[in-house]
């Protein structure tokens, strides 16, 4: 038996509420500090929506910015977004926070965002916000619990719990399936999430009791656990040694892509292409001749296709790790209106006299800062091989 007084949804209003509040200040003209000096804050723009807390791959994995597991339940790309989401997570979450205890619901809440953030993290690296990881949970949580507890369920709550909430689940499934656009992986963790939580949640007693259990206690654990591994997961795995031309190698993320890019140079790509590593040759010469040749054979074509505008050299801010004899350029541009900060640097070539290679990181301006400890990883990897070492090809075999 439950009791039948009903009680205010605090946990399901904690998660609905401040998303309302992030969208209408973001409608409103608030902008974050990352956006500066941006006008307005545009929710079609992913790196917008990054800045408001949206999960990144690419910064979980090479900024280790764990909190974003959970910020990105709260930030929504537009209005129909989030009133889809609080559209079933307000009355089913509400509803299902009324029967269970309220511990247990907040545990659910926690294991729907790690599940349903980790599973984005490994299958979807482009950017990926919302609450619909969650709204899956409880989705899958109510069938079940409903299940399970059908016989102390009264005839009027039984039928909001059960085989009653498994036709909602499947109609949101069929509408999302097969759009580009949704996050399916955060669906599916936090569909998984919340079927695995719901077995281990108690039912309200008429005197409500809040005890904790061995299940909410390994259910703490594995989401510490997750969340402290949330980069080294985004990473997937060990940086791996590449060969990039003339005797140099580098060891890059594991996660990063390779590609052909505009100019048919290599690069290997992260956030959606919004990092970009790019590496081909160029003369070995003065500083002042490698600066203008940069401007005129790389940066004059990206410009003339429209892949480069508004380009100018910049401070290079603090000193990289540089092999001996290489040259650290910095430059400013926009890529498809986008301000971007691209550093460039000019090894010498161990294998063709008067040629060296050119290695070049391109990262969106606010996430300078945020790279720095990736930049330095990648440019103090520079070596030319040793006898005996292992440095692979598989980059420009996968693309072949």
């Amino acid at each position: 038996m439950v009791p039948n007084a009903a009680r205010f949804p605090w946990i399901t209003a904690a998660i609905c509420v401040p998303a309302a509040v992030l969208m209408a200040g973001a409608r409103a003209g608030w902008v974050p500090g990352g956006l500066q000096p941006a006008v307005a804050v545009d929710l079609a723009d992913a790196l917008h929506v990054v800045e408001l807390g949206a999960r990144s791959t690419a910064l979980v994995g090479d900024a280790d910015e764990h909190w974003r597991l959970l910020t990105a339940h709260f930030v929504h790309t537009s209005w129909l977004h989030l009133v889809f989401n609080v559209a079933f997570l307000f009355p089913v979450g509400g509803a299902l926070e009324q029967i269970v205890r309220r511990r247990d619901y907040a545990f659910l809440m926690l294991v729907a965002m790690m599940g349903s953030g980790l599973s984005s993290l490994v299958f979807t690296p482009q950017v990926s916000a919302g609450a619909s990881g969650l709204v899956f949970a409880v989705l899958a949580a109510a069938v079940i619990t409903g299940i399970r507890h059908r016989e102390r369920l009264g005839p009027q709550v039984r039928h909001h719990f059960g085989w009653w909430v498994l036709p909602f689940l499947l109609i949101i499934m069929a509408v999302t399936l097969g759009n580009p656009s949704v996050d399916h992986a955060n669906h599916i963790g936090g569909l998984l999430a919340g079927a695995a939580y719901a077995p281990l949640m108690r039912l309200r007693l008429p005197r409500a009791v809040e005890r904790g259990s061995p299940g909410n206690l390994a259910a703490l654990a594995l989401c510490v656990v997750g969340f402290v591994a949330a980069p080294a997961i985004a990473r997937g795995g060990a940086p791996t040694r590449v060969e990039i031309g003339g005797g140099w190698s580098a060891a890059l993320p594991a996660a990063w892509r390779a590609r052909f890019g505009a100019l048919g140079e290599l690069e290997w790509v992260t956030a959606g292409g919004l990092v970009v590593l790019t590496v081909g040759d160029g003369p070995t010469a003065t500083p002042a001749t490698q600066r203008r040749w940069y401007l005129e054979h790389r940066l004059a074509p990206l410009a003339s296709i429209g892949r480069c505008t508004d380009a100018q050299e910049v401070p290079t801010g603090a000193a990289l790790p540089l092999p001996s004899g290489a040259l650290h350029l910095r430059f400013a541009l926009r890529r498809e209106q986008t301000p971007m900060i691209r550093d460039v640097v000019f090894l010498p070539s161990s294998g063709a006299p008067g040629r060296s290679v050119v290695v070049s990181l391109e990262v969106p301006r606010q996430w300078v800062e945020r790279y720095d400890e990736t930049r330095d990883a990648v440019v103090g990897s520079l070596r030319a091989p040793r006898p005996g070492a292992e440095v692979t090809r598989a980059a420009v075999a996968a693309i072949e």
